[in-house]
């Protein structure tokens, strides 16, 4: 099992460290563990968040793993307060049977991680299109 603890991603430059700061380790089944970017927004809902919970199938023989991810768009009205116009979500459950190796399940993540980060993904994040 993971220890909880902040993470560090490029950005989109893929220059810029941004750090999520661990604000909840998870309790156990079905208690989120939660990240925050502190480096945008000037409250808690304004900041971008990536939530990850986990439980057991129906069925006891594979674990779902629940992750969302929130990113706000803020604007500035003409009274000086910002706040939340837009978010941008993207969820992702995903179900690990227990009768799998783990030497194949590193498999499975690395490359599903990687897929995730391949310009054709990213492109149809940014365009809200599906490759063509």
């Amino acid at each position: 099992m993971a220890q909880a603890a902040d993470i560090v991603v490029k950005d989109a430059d893929n220059t810029t460290d941004v750090t999520y700061a661990l604000v909840a380790a998870s309790g156990g089944d079905k208690s989120p563990a939660i990240w925050r970017s502190n480096a945008l927004g000037t409250a808690a809902n304004q900041k971008p968040t990536l939530t990850m919970s986990s439980r057991p199938n129906g069925a006891g023989t594979a674990r779902r793993v629940d992750i969302q991810f929130a990113y706000p768009y803020t604007v500035t009205g003409t009274d000086g307060i910002s706040r939340v116009q837009d978010k941008f979500i993207s969820n992702m459950s995903a179900v690990v049977p227990l009768g799998i190796p783990d030497s194949v399940l590193a498999h499975a993540a690395a490359q599903f991680g990687h897929l995730n980060n391949h310009p054709a993904i990213y492109f149809a994040l940014v365009s809200g299109y599906a490759a063509t």
